[in-house]
């Protein structure tokens, strides 16, 4: 196996010591692992986009949320190195569907003037802090492996409690081009 190994075998032990860095090739196995995990983002785009469209927008919101923050909460624990692969691939999926109907619902519930510039600033903002995300987590796994999936456990479950404050379904919502005529069709 490649990238960062500790004596414990990463997540699947239950010592806690640096992890140290092993710079070798990864193995076809590992590049094998790597795509599967990955691809589970196109599978979930693919039924975010089935869901929202057939189903709605609050309650798969909700429920790819949920998934996400049981399933963040299922990675201290390690029964095999595939079963730890199998749980990051539903991981992967149930946040990228997640991401999924987030666009929905901010290209539907924002008249285009603030749905453009609400996009650029979430995108650049989403751009940024991947990259500082990046550091931090290979610094926490450094400190301590737990430390890292704490970070993306609390992240799950602060996805979870926004989505729950969510209380409009924006399936079938007529799109607006200004501000002006979200308050004339509320007026009406």
């Amino acid at each position: 196996s490649s990238g960062i190994n500790a004596e414990y075998g990463g997540f699947c032990g239950t010592a806690a010591k640096k992890p140290r860095l092993d710079c070798q090739k990864p193995s076809q196995a590992d590049l094998l692992a790597y795509v599967v995990i990955t691809s589970a983002s196109i599978f979930a785009c693919i039924l975010g986009l089935v869901v929202g469209k057939f189903i709605g927008r609050k309650i798969p919101l909700r429920i790819f949320t949920f998934s996400l923050f049981i399933l963040t909460c299922t990675l201290y624990i390690c029964i095999s190195q595939f079963v730890t692969q199998v749980l990051f691939f539903l991981t992967k999926f149930a946040s990228a569907a997640a991401n999924v109907i987030i666009w929905f619902i901010i290209l539907e519930i924002y008249p285009t003037v603030v749905r453009n510039t609400a996009t650029g600033f979430v995108n650049f903002w989403g751009k940024f802090g991947g990259a500082i995300s990046a550091a931090l987590v290979y610094f926490l796994y450094y400190v301590n492996p737990f430390l890292s999936v704490t970070s993306f456990v609390i992240n799950g479950f602060i996805s979870f409690v926004a989505s729950m404050f969510f209380d409009k379904e924006t399936k079938d919502l007529l799109l607006e081009d200004t501000l002006g005529e979200s308050q004339v069709e509320n007026e009406s």
